[in-house]
């Protein structure tokens, strides 16, 4: 396997970002700052849940504050507590809030007294983190007059809450009245010890169905081979190490699908622009192994990116097992919300037992809660029961091995019918806190006793 290649960003290049990290001098030891209930499983990282209380300017229009009423706002403020931590692990996008009190100001507008409780992962054994949180999270921007933030980076309205440091000496924010600090302490919640994916599930019609997706580095791009040697681009690195691993190492047959093959099996309009596509095959004892790999343009609203968004919603409602490798766009890219709006249309769920894999950076919390609702039914209130995700908490590399991990698995079950454990594919040093969530209502594999 190759190493790391280079940074994997979450934003486009015109958008690099180095937040520098917050102290973390406040961490400790404390083992009875434990939830006994097993949730996630990432070697060097863990769950924990915190509570807090915060207090958030609302508008007026928006009538006496209620729960529901103050979500968006107190949403968005979240996203600077995320903004503020990232370099030290991800909070959960699924949270409660309760409103303590409020008051009416001056100008008509609220000032909501309220709790939140979440979740995130955080490095093993700490047990309290400093939140920067927004009082006025709609103003801040304005407020900065762009000085909040370091003075080469391209930061504006909507990326601003990832990169703002109302710390720094020439920032104009006003601490607890525009944002304030809060100590938080942290539960760890007791990690998963010996699950396993549900192998036997993702086999359906004699076969298993793997969907990869590359997603350029460059938003650029005009050559959208990435076996072209002339190509440099991140993720054609990134695609070229997984299809050198499939079939030099685990012996995959390949064809290159043609451009009216892919248009006709996802029914893409002939204007969309046509991503490099292949399709890798093996036949194993337990059925065939059908792979299909990408290479396209995967960032939201881009004019490349609708292609992606129509093998994104075939992906879901047919495959098994999705590998997504690309760009997150501060939680943009893969918004299932935002791409049905864009196009007018529903993106169906596969009824059935999936594995997903996001390589981007940051998307436990970006896109684990989303994905995961899309899967709830009355019989699975989480969620979690048909799915499983492993995905990244901290920002991530181009070139990482954790989806060769994972392939390498899947294939050894079709092989030879072993089953590798969630924690010996993660790995006892796994980068950027990758872990697996859901997992712990999985069914545990059949002891075969020896006659």
């Amino acid at each position: 396997m190759v190493t790391p290649l280079l940074k994997k960003l979450v934003l486009s290049a015109a958008y690099l970002l180095a937040v520098g990290a917050l102290s973390m001098s406040c961490a400790k030891k404390a083992d009875d700052l434990v939830i006994e209930t097993p949730s996630y499983f990432g070697a060097g990282a863990n769950e924990a849940t915190f509570n807090f209380n915060a207090r958030i300017v609302v508008s007026k229009s928006t009538g006496e504050p209620t729960e529901d009423s103050i979500r968006s706002s107190v949403k968005y403020a979240m996203k600077f507590v995320l903004g503020s931590i990232h370099d030290q692990g991800a909070v959960y996008a699924g949270y409660e809030t309760k409103i303590n009190n409020f008051e009416i100001l001056s100008n008509g507008d609220y000032l909501v007294y309220y709790n939140l409780s979440g979740k995130g992962v955080f490095k093993t054994g700490l047990t309290s983190i400093q939140f920067n949180v927004p009082i006025m999270p709609d103003k801040l921007w304005s407020l900065s007059k762009q000085k909040c933030h370091s003075s080469d980076e391209e930061v504006d309205d909507g990326n601003f809450w990832y990169a703002w440091n109302p710390e720094k000496a020439r920032c104009p924010l006003i601490k607890d009245t525009h944002w304030f600090k809060t100590d938080v302490a942290l539960k760890a919640i007791a990690a998963t010890t010996d699950t396993y994916p549900e192998y036997d599930r993702l086999i359906v019609d004699n076969q298993l169905a793997v969907t990869m997706y590359f997603g350029s580095a460059s938003h650029s791009n005009t050559n959208w081979n990435p076996l072209d040697p002339q190509l440099k681009d991140e993720g054609a690195s990134a695609y070229i190490q997984m299809r050198n691993f499939l079939i030099k190492t685990l012996g995959y047959s390949t064809r290159t699908m043609t451009a009216e093959e892919v248009r006709s099996l996802y029914s893409l309009r002939s204007q969309l622009q046509m991503p490099f596509a292949e399709e890798l095959l093996k036949a194993t004892p337990r059925g065939n192994i059908r792979i299909r790999l990408f290479f396209l343009e995967t960032a939201y609203l881009n004019d490349k990116s609708a292609a992606f968004h129509y093998i994104l919603k075939d992906s879901v409602k047919n495959e098994a097992v999705i590998l997504y490798d690309g760009h997150s766009g501060i939680g943009r890219n893969l918004n299932l919300d935002r791409i049905e709006s864009n196009h007018g249309f529903k993106i169906p769920f596969n009824p059935n037992y999936q594995i997903i894999y996001f390589g981007s950076c940051l998307p436990y919390a970006y896109y684990t809660d989303l994905f995961f609702k899309r899967k709830i039914t009355p019989d699975d209130p989480n969620g979690t029961k048909n799915l499983d995700i492993l995905a990244y908490a901290k920002e991530a590399y181009f070139g990482n091995t954790e989806n060769s991990r994972l392939m390498l698995a899947l294939d050894n079950y079709m092989l030879n019918g072993n089953k590798t454990s969630y924690q010996k594919i993660i790995t006892e040093t796994p980068k950027d806190f990758f872990g697996v969530i859901g997992d712990e209502d999985n069914s545990l594999p059949e002891v075969v006793t020896p006659k």
